[in-house]
């Protein structure tokens, strides 16, 4: 709290103090350059980035593999700049972040002091969901804690007036394709909703055809899942 984050390396000897490596990250540009030295959540995505979130904002180490190594600076964290209404911004600003929990595909679910829970892209530049006590059943706008099942997709919020949840659309691949599956099935001709389909690799180029091999669909996996309305368009 107030005093920025620090990264411990054990050079693979827990045992052996000797040869350890610690750094202390603050705001101080070419020492981490922080948003804020109150920092309240750190997570590492797929490509190995690291989002961290504090009482300020929100800001990303896009090379922690140069912390030990590289010049001063080259390892900053960085602000994702987004543009709306023809202005150029930091995006959330400098909303407080409680939490950064990433699903199957990547994207970002960010619980927040007072402003509900963002889903974001994988590189943060598209806004997904806001969900918000206006727009949704959310308990609450001040949003403590996030955690996700990622076999299901579902989302736990919690917030200071309790939990609830929400199904998402993303869930971890299975690189092996050892239990892909449909549902609801069978689908019936009056239905009307989206068709899950779930046990894919990540981001798996996914091509649906009618019983004489005609393509009708094609999307790409989030994750390992794909939701389809059933449409040919």
């Amino acid at each position: 709290k107030n005093n920025g984050s620090v990264v411990y390396d054990d050079n693979g000897t827990p045992a052996d103090n000797n040869d350890d490596r610690i750094k202390a990250l603050n705001t101080q540009e070419g020492n981490g350059n922080l948003p804020s030295g109150d920092v309240h959540c750190i997570t590492m995505d797929f490509d190995e980035e690291v989002w961290i979130g504090t009482s300020a904002g929100l800001a990303v180490i896009y090379s922690p593999q140069l912390l030990w190594d590289g010049e001063p600076g080259v390892f900053d964290a960085q602000r994702i700049r987004v543009e709306r209404d023809g202005f150029v911004e930091f995006l959330l600003g400098e909303t407080p972040i409680n939490d950064i929990e990433v699903d199957g595909a990547n994207r970002k679910w960010i619980a927040t002091q007072g402003s509900g829970v963002f889903l974001i892209s994988e590189d943060g530049t598209e806004e997904i969901y806001h969900f918000t006590v206006d727009n949704s059943p959310l308990l609450s706008n001040d949003v403590f804690d996030l955690d996700i099942n990622h076999v299901t997709g579902e989302v736990f919020i919690g917030t200071e007036l309790g939990l609830c949840s929400f199904r998402s659309d993303a869930t971890y691949g299975d690189f092996e394709f050892s239990d892909v599956y449909s549902y609801p099935n069978p689908v019936k001709p009056e239905f009307t909703g989206n068709i899950t389909i779930t046990g894919f690799a990540f981001d798996s180029d996914v091509r649906i055809t009618d019983v004489a091999g005609n393509l009708v669909y094609r999307t790409t996996s989030n994750g390992g899942t794909v939701l389809w309305d059933g449409k040919t368009t």
